[in-house]
């Protein structure tokens, strides 16, 4: 073997001892990238997940404050959640191959989230409701009282004239 063959042979050694280095580095980048990717997805998965539960259960208590509450918290969190997406889609192939431990959690709060997800939609939906027949009720109650007193005027101490009652007097009356 000729100098030059050995030379050429000691070059190509060195090239592929960069190549497989070279790789290594991007192999272990792209699996910082992995941890790092379903790391953030699992926090903010977690996050959302107990922020839906306590809505769901303020919600069954009818406890209104903290259901409102927890709707600021939700949308914050799921914009969050969103621009988290809109930034992991750029490494889509990547994350589809990959057989991180983490992808797997990540996919199970997923399902979970979204069984969260429809249990708090059913609450919201009994709330509404529940609010409307409420509403409705209210509304028919004033009716009947506004009817029921229409011909009757104000009196000079703020009462109506016929019954001495004021008009919210006999809407609690009626309700």
């Amino acid at each position: 073997m000729t100098s030059m063959q050995q030379q050429h042979g000691n070059e190509a050694a060195l090239n592929e001892k960069a190549t497989i280095q070279g790789s290594s580095e991007i192999i272990s980048k792209v699996e910082d990238m992995d941890e790092r990717i379903f790391s953030r997805a699992q926090s903010l998965l977690i996050d959302i997940k107990a922020v839906l539960e306590e809505e769901t259960q303020a919600l069954k208590a009818s406890d209104l404050p903290t259901a409102y509450k927890c709707q600021e918290s939700k949308m914050r969190m799921m914009q969050e959640y969103e621009f988290f997406l809109s930034q992991a889609q750029a490494h889509t192939t990547i994350l589809k191959a990959s057989a991180h431990p983490l992808k797997k959690e990540v996919m199970a709060l997923q399902g979970q989230l979204h069984k969260i997800a429809d249990k708090n939609h059913r609450a919201l939906e009994k709330s509404k409701k529940a609010t409307e027949r409420l509403t409705n009720r209210i509304m028919k109650t004033v009716r009947r009282c506004v009817q029921n007193q229409e011909n009757m005027a104000y009196g000079a101490s703020g009462t109506f004239n016929g019954n001495g009652r004021g008009l919210s007097m006999n809407i609690d009356k009626s309700f």
